[in-house]
């Protein structure tokens, strides 16, 4: 007889890790929801973490308007967290990910029900405080990809907590899906591991999956012009055209950069980045960087790295949202977006 099939001689360190098969002794309708809360939660959870993985800087931004609520209604001072945005919501997609892996997989059912418990008593608190006070208009639970109402948000959450409170009660009875120690050892390592390069790769690059109105293939012209049939909002809003400064954007082939602050860009990339824009000019592209840095630090920019491209003024979150990367890169063919590169990989703009 092997030791899962006796609980009483599984091992401690084995017992209260759960990755071994326990016995479940629960009704068929208990055992039923249970079943079907684990994966409704677990799916959930995943889809939600890893959208957040896919875009940590947009998580970071979101996270950002919530400490300035704190600081405005419980008096939390921006800079105790603030700073802290990114690595907060690095820590938050990666916990959020694994948790759901673990559901599903069964792994750890105690610890991951009680810190899953524990989350959801604090969105489902942080949803129904922006839903109350109406001082966030959207959760960011799923990012870019669905937009949802601080009371839809709260809804949800709502749910949430009634399903994960009937998963800690029988906490005891969710099984691995799989029942050697060994192998889950194995998934629970390589699973954190791809967590952390997931996180790793979209910041360093761009996200996998783009949901805005910037992403490839998106014509900006449209997008700057016309508004959406269900909000009646301009879909790309507070986009301001490079004409009004320098040449039409949305006519031939054109490279823009973006930069939300200027004074943020290291140096080396900054020569970098005005050496290959030079090289871009030369092959017959249109080059143009739109900032949100206020007009002395385009001076300073301007005369310490002496761009050959025009550099106009840009709405601050538009820079934020058209491209995860500071700087970013976009190429247009006639206003379509053919193209989107991070600060590291501009070189490959070069096979244009």
């Amino acid at each position: 007889m092997e030791w899962w099939q006796n609980p009483e001689e599984e091992p401690k360190f084995r017992r209260y890790l759960s990755l071994g098969q326990k016995k479940q002794t629960l009704p068929a309708s208990t055992r039923i929801f249970l079943h079907l809360s684990r994966i409704l939660v677990g799916v959930l959870f995943l889809i939600s973490g890893l959208i957040k993985l896919n875009d940590l800087l947009g998580f970071s931004y979101k996270l950002e308007e919530y400490f300035h609520v704190f600081e405005q209604f419980f008096g939390l001072p921006y800079e105790v967290f603030g700073p802290h945005s990114l690595a907060i919501a690095a820590l938050i997609a990666t916990i959020e990910t694994f948790l759901a892996v673990a559901l599903l997989m069964g792994w750890f059912s105690s610890f991951t029900t009680s810190l899953l418990l524990a989350m959801i008593v604090f969105f489902t608190f942080l949803t129904g405080f922006a839903a109350i006070t109406r001082s966030i208009h959207d959760c960011g639970c799923f990012g870019d990809a669905l937009r949802l109402t601080p009371w839809q948000s709260f809804s949800k959450d709502v749910i949430l907590l009634f399903l994960i409170g009937f998963l800690f009660l029988y906490r005891d009875a969710i099984q691995p899906l799989i029942p050697s120690f060994a192998v889950n050892t194995i998934l629970v390592i390589a699973t954190f591991f791809a967590i952390i390069f997931l996180g790793y790769y979209t910041y360093n690059h761009l996200p996998i999956i783009d949901f805005r109105p910037y992403h490839i293939g998106a014509d900006l012209q449209y997008n700057t012009t016309h508004t959406d049939p269900k909000t009646g909002l301009i879909i790309a809003r507070d986009y301001v055209p490079f004409s009004l400064e320098c040449e039409d954007e949305f006519k031939g082939k054109v490279i823009l950069i973006f930069s939300e602050d200027l004074a943020k860009i290291p140096d080396e990339v900054a020569k970098k980045m005005v050496a290959l824009a030079k090289q871009w000019q030369q092959k017959g592209f249109k080059v143009m960087m739109g900032t949100a840095s206020p007009s002395k630090v385009i001076e300073q920019f301007k005369q310490k790295y002496h761009p050959t491209f025009c550099i106009a003024g840009q709405d601050q979150t538009t820079v934020k949202t058209i491209v995860r990367s500071n700087p970013g890169f976009l190429y247009l063919e006639n206003g379509i977006i053919k193209g989107k590169w991070h600060y590291n990989d501009m070189d490959e703009i070069n096979t244009l």
